[in-house]
């Protein structure tokens, strides 16, 4: 449990940082979803399994309210998903209804209450500050790391808003002008997750306590206050940073090319599979299966029993 404690810490993490530093639309809500996946495992290695599995019926919701606004947009903008290229969405006629329901969804990714994001991940900081009290160092790292977390969600994600709903639109003429509207089944579809996302975490809040007894009262109060903090620095941050633009902060390559663990992974674990694949293709496939043994071995056996005119029965 320590190991998954340690691994789903440093990948909620990692993978919000990498969420920090990406343009693409669409990258940033997946990143975004393995870095509550992290908060999920977390709550597994804690076992308060209970917990998990609210985060993950609730992150359901808004994830996916998420995802398909994105997918108005870039509907919308033509297939753009560079959130450098959009800017001041909101105010384009047609795109306020995507604007308010992806605010939604940001407002319960980032815990503000009382979305459903808020309920679920206090349960989970929690259950983590409750198993640091053991003492237990480890733990109590787990659960810096979950608050840390915490604030870079808000971060990224009120980033994303900014920079794409607010400020100077960075359109251009022909996008402005040909702005694909979102129909009616793609609102439906919005607005039912956009309730969800709202109230699903109190109506899940009132079925987890009544069925699952309680984390220690001071350990709900300690995590709704510093939660409360980290979510409103991240979201004041993001304000400074994108709209109000007086603190600069430059994403370094190592956070844009998201830590080089494509790269790692291609070299240590992509390269040397197919490398010997493709021994294992010359090797036994053709030379010993294809042309000795099997295939061409049973070929030559009848064609000279052919020849020779051997009796095959």
């Amino acid at each position: 449990m320590d190991i998954i404690g340690v691994i789903a810490a440093l990948t909620a993490l990692m993978t919000a940082i990498i969420a920090l530093g990406q343009s693409d639309i669409k990258k940033i809500l997946a990143y975004s979803t393995i870095s509550q996946l992290g908060y999920m495992f977390m709550a597994a290695a804690a076992s308060d399994f209970a917990s998990g599995i609210f985060h993950l019926t609730t992150h359901a919701f808004f994830k996916a309210l998420l995802f398909l606004s994105a997918g108005a947009v870039i509907h919308a903008l033509q297939g753009e998903q560079d959130i450098t290229k959009m800017g001041g969405l909101r105010s384009i006629k047609g795109m306020g209804f995507i604007f308010f329901v992806f605010l939604i969804g940001a407002l319960a990714l980032s815990g503000v209450p009382p979305f459903a994001g808020f309920f679920s991940k206090d349960e989970i900081l929690a259950a983590l500050y409750t198993k640091a009290q053991s003492p237990n160092l480890l733990w109590f790292c787990i659960w810096i790391s979950a608050l840390i977390t915490a604030l870079l969600t808000a971060l990224y994600t009120f980033r994303l808003i900014f920079i794409a709903f607010f400020g100077k639109c960075n359109l251009s003429s022909d996008k402005l002008h040909h702005i694909h509207k979102p129909d009616w089944s793609m609102k439906v579809a919005l607005f039912i997750l956009g309730g969800l996302s709202i109230i699903g975490g109190i109506f899940g809040e009132i079925i987890h306590e009544s069925e699952i007894p309680s984390v220690a009262p001071e350990g709900h109060s300690l995590n709704l206050i510093l939660s409360l903090c980290v979510v409103t620095l991240g979201i004041t941050l993001a304000y400074i940073m994108y709209i109000q633009k007086r603190l600069v902060f430059k994403v370094s390559t190592l956070i844009t090319n998201k830590f080089y663990i494509d790269e790692i992974y291609e070299s240590v674990i992509i390269r040397p599979l197919k490398i010997f694949a493709s021994l294992l293709w010359r090797l036994i496939d053709r030379a010993l299966i294809d042309s000795f043994f099997v295939i061409s071995g049973i070929a030559l056996v009848i064609f000279y029993t052919r020849i020779c005119d051997f009796p095959i029965k």
